[in-house]
């Protein structure tokens, strides 16, 4: 058995890991990075965690990679386990969620919005009925029509 092949699976592996950090870190500059300038906290603000279908910030596209904690002060977001290289937690205000539009195709409907994080626009996103409902309190929604 050759011995130096044994170090081929452990140098694969550690490659790997390090192309996935840069990958995501890289990702998380189009536009969680400038978010965070301005809404990045230590932690999601205690409250029900929802899994979110698919969310898009920008043109960075999360499909079942986000949990979203909705709470009076503004809507939680944070990325799962794999994702969150150079992804801080972040406690979006209602106020910076500019007015949401819906649209349904087929069995889903689609919500639209953006992000106002000081001079930058973020373009949101998302699909989740559940993470609508619980922010419908602090959110108007124009309904298609």
């Amino acid at each position: 058995m050759s011995y130096h092949l044994i170090w081929l699976v452990p140098t694969f592996l550690l490659g790997f890991a390090a192309f996935w950090c840069l990958v995501v870190a890289l990702l998380a500059q189009l536009a969680w990075q400038p978010l965070a300038r301005h809404f990045a906290v230590t932690g999601l603000p205690p409250g029900e965690q929802l899994a979110v279908t698919q969310v898009s910030l920008g043109f960075v596209h999360y499909s079942h990679a986000l949990l979203a904690v909705v709470t009076p002060e503004g809507l939680g977001l944070q990325p799962i386990v794999l994702f969150r290289v150079g992804h801080p937690p972040l406690l979006i205000p209602w106020a910076a969620i500019g007015p949401v539009h819906s649209s349904a195709f087929l069995w889903s409907t689609q919500y639209t919005s953006h992000v106002q994080a000081g001079s930058t626009r973020i373009p949101m996103r998302f699909i989740s009925p559940a993470l609508m409902a619980a922010a419908r309190a602090w959110l108007s929604v124009a309904e298609p029509g």
